[in-house]
């Protein structure tokens, strides 16, 4: 990263940054219009102002600021480019994300160095910038903390530790709680306790079980609630985490074992459900609403379904493990995607006889040859760590292809069987070995493939309502859908393929040799490839609810998770 730095300061014993005015100079010759290209300069600034031994305190301040203030403007619109990216899994996301962790590492350790050196410094003129550089600090840490959450890194220690360090400078100063304006461009003040506060309340939301952009606004809703979460230095009922200003673990819950001391910090949901409550009801158009933006590259929809989630894990009763965990040690057999499950558990009796249904699909008279049958899903296989009725725990030296990320359906077996299970990726963290440690939640145990046959029309109206398959070039009056029976604390539930189904639609379906219908419900969850949809069983001699009509579109319906409960 340094190279063409080098070459920009030859044999020169001075940093080309030596005054505010070079500073400003160069700052100027940023290629503000190639944001990847200007952040990489920004970082490679930051090391080398971090590593020169030709600066005071003040001047390596101020010039560091400069530069901080410079970069920042061209790190948010690389951050925007990746979480859109992300949103299409565009080619080169890796390479954004890995620029912008640069960036934040090298400003976090930049402030860590000024703070160091006021730390040993007995000169008063600097222990008045302590707040500003306290502030800035933890905020490149926690964003830095917050990008690896994003690449599933579980490496968080270091950094847990950098930002107690910061806050305990601030507090030993008595200056935790001085409020400041960190950057030009910041509406609202802020002091290190909020910082603090910060990173605890997206710890607390489980940011391992979610999504780059769903991350990226829940960092932004704590931005704007820290204040309303709950903060002591004392247990409290209220208060249900806690953290130690003296060690580098995360926050987290308190227990009647934790010991009485002086670097405890306890936190709690304080007021945050009120003003939850009130950003729902304003984007969802309620009386008493708040309107909140949090970034216009977020819908309204994302807003709508962080902000329920955040009321779960922001609460007096967050989710918590329900079922205890059996530990092992086999290998465990996965596959992701609704076609790969569909090919493993295969179906299991025929809707109607197979003579009838051939009826039904009609030759387009297309030329094209036969496609190929495709090729068996590729099995991956983990270790298994343990399991339970709702969830199992798992690591990988591998991430699938890609195919491993928050969201990702799956089905699994123990190795050495032939029962399938399935379930969806919940959590997933990456280890110091590069090991992915999964975490699972279990649909269910016992899934079956069903192929449903659409009712209430007539055969001379499958015009307007049979799916196409464009690649048969035929109209299919069946759907396959997967069964999965309660069970494991789920209700029971469908597995869809995306507009394969109508809101409320009528199927037919063999179950044990009989003939029954269903009526899909709600969308409960809506993923990669696939839709998991509440049903209810209907009556024998009950009416088939209508399919489309000519103004009906198949379901398009976002959906969240089942519940709040974690694996």
């Amino acid at each position: 990263m340094l190279d063409w730095l080098q070459q920009k300061i030859g044999q020169r014993s001075s940093h080309p940054m030596n005054s505010p005015a070079e500073a400003a100079r160069l700052l100027a010759e940023l290629p503000l219009d190639e944001p990847i290209k200007a952040v990489e300069e920004v970082a490679a600034w930051l090391e080398s102002l971090a590593s020169a031994t030709s600066f005071s305190t003040a001047s390596r301040l101020k010039v560091i600021s400069m530069v901080d203030e410079a970069g920042q403007p061209c790190a948010e619109l690389l951050l925007a480019e990746y979480l859109e990216g992300e949103a299409r899994g565009a080619a080169g996301r890796f390479k954004q994300w890995q620029v912008l962790s640069d960036f934040w590492e090298r400003l976090a350790d930049a402030y860590q160095l000024v703070a160091l050196q006021i730390e040993i410094s007995q000169r008063g003129e600097l222990t008045e910038q302590t707040t500003l550089v306290v502030v800035r600090g933890m905020r490149a840490v926690a964003t830095q903390m917050r990008l690896g959450f994003m690449r599933y890194s579980g490496e968080t220690g270091r950094l847990w530790k950098a930002l107690y360090h910061l806050y305990s400078l601030a507090h030993a100063q008595r200056r935790a709680g001085v409020p400041v304006r960190p950057y030009p461009w910041d509406t609202a003040s802020t002091t290190a306790r909020l910082e603090l506060v910060r990173a605890v309340m997206l710890e607390s939301a489980a940011p391992q079980s979610l999504p780059p952009r769903e991350i990226e606004l829940t960092a932004r809703i704590a931005a704007r609630l820290a204040g309303s979460f709950g903060y002591g230095e004392a247990p409290a009922p209220a208060l249900t985490h806690y953290l130690d200003l003296a060690q580098s673990n995360a926050p987290a819950p308190v227990t009647d074992k934790l010991q009485p001391s002086a670097t405890l910090r306890f936190f709690g949901p304080g007021t945050t459900a009120v003003r939850v409550k009130e950003m729902l009801d304003g984007l969802q158009g309620l009386p008493g609403g708040v309107a909140e933006r949090f970034g216009d590259e977020f819908k309204a929809a994302e807003k709508i379904e962080v902000l329920k989630r955040l009321q779960l894990y922001w609460s007096d009763q967050p989710p918590r493990r329900v079922h205890a965990r059996a530990r092992l040690n086999n290998n465990v057999d996965v596959v992701f995607g609704l076609g790969s499950i569909c090919s493993k558990i295969g179906r299991s009796e025929p809707s109607m006889p197979l003579e009838a249904s051939e009826k039904f699909d009609i030759d387009m008279g297309g030329d094209e040859a036969p496609a190929e049958a495709p090729a068996a899903s590729a099995i991956e296989t983990w270790k298994l760590t343990d399991i339970s009725l709702g969830g199992l725990g798992a690591t990988t030296p591998r991430r699938a292809h890609g195919a491993l990320k928050i969201g990702a359906l799956m089905a699994f077996r123990i190795a050495g069987t032939d029962k399938w299970s399935v379930g969806i990726v919940r959590r997933l963290q990456a280890d110091a070995q590069k090991l992915s440690r999964v975490g699972a939640e279990i649909f269910s145990k016992a899934p079956q493939l069903l192929q449903l046959k659409k009712l209430g029309y007539r055969q001379d109206e499958a015009w307007n309502w049979e799916v196409r398959d464009q690649k048969q070039k035929s109209l299919q009056v069946f759907t396959d859908a997967v069964l999965l029976p309660p069970g494991g604390g789920q209700q029971g539930s469908l597995l869809f393929a995306p507009e394969s189904y109508f809101p409320e639609e009528s199927f037919g379906v063999m179950i044990d040799k009989q003939p029954r219908k269903l009526q899909v419900a709600d969308v409960l969850e809506k993923g990669d490839g696939f839709e998991r949809v509440a049903f209810q069983w209907l009556a024998a001699d009950s009416p088939p609810r209508a399919g489309p009509t000519s103004e009906s579109k198949p379901t398009t319906r976002n959906g969240g998770l089942s519940n709040g409960q974690q694996e």
